[in-house]
């Protein structure tokens, strides 16, 4: 899924940014499937079960993802057109406060999923990397709220890089095992793992 990967792929991309800005500038077979975990056959009934879940993942990425372009795109506007070090923060702090704002939303909208039992353990930790990321970017919003400078930002910002990265790992792994259960379940989908 590429909701949240794609969020702090965006996150470590504003971060790296403001750093330069320092230094100047359905395929499911119809008798079940094959579980990822016991290698035992699925039923039907909840193949379609998972179907559906995933299905509902899948569009929560594909619109985390264009919202996250037309964010980034933002961005780069209004860094563009920033004359000052006021213009530069308030577009940093605008797109950290709109990927945080994403990232509420995804996180609601995949707690609002009832995952069948087949992906239950996965989805929850699904639930819990993206929670992780999200905290990380709430935190960097207290941090930098009294940032005066570009320096000042990207040093409140270099605080949470390791942070950002971690979370980032634990939405892709977390991902990635939701991924494999679609995958091994001959569910057609593409939640954007990468």
């Amino acid at each position: 899924m590429r909701p949240l990967p794609f969020v702090v792929f965006l996150f470590v991309a504003v971060l790296l940014l403001a750093l330069a800005c320092e230094s100047g500038g359905d395929g499911t077979p119809s008798g079940g499937a094959t579980s990822p975990t016991a290698g035992a056959t699925i039923p039907p009934a909840d193949v379609a079960a998972l179907k559906e879940y995933f299905l509902a993942i899948e569009t929560i990425s594909k619109e985390d993802r264009e919202r996250g372009t037309a964010l980034r795109a933002e961005l780069e506007a209004a860094l563009s057109a920033a004359t000052t070090e006021d213009e530069k923060i308030k577009a940093l702090r605008g797109r950290i406060e709109g990927t945080a704002t994403i990232l509420e939303d995804d996180l609601d909208g995949v707690n609002n999923i009832d995952p069948p039992a087949g992906a239950k353990d996965a989805h929850n930790s699904f639930v819990n990397a993206l929670a992780e990321q999200l905290a990380v970017f709430r935190l960097l919003l207290d941090a930098s709220t009294g940032a005066q400078s570009v320096t000042e930002w990207d040093a409140v910002s270099a605080q949470f890089a390791s942070a950002a990265t971690e979370a980032d790992e634990g939405v892709l792994d977390a991902c990635s095992e939701l991924q494999d259960i679609a995958d091994s379940s001959g569910i057609d989908v593409d939640l954007g793992c990468e």
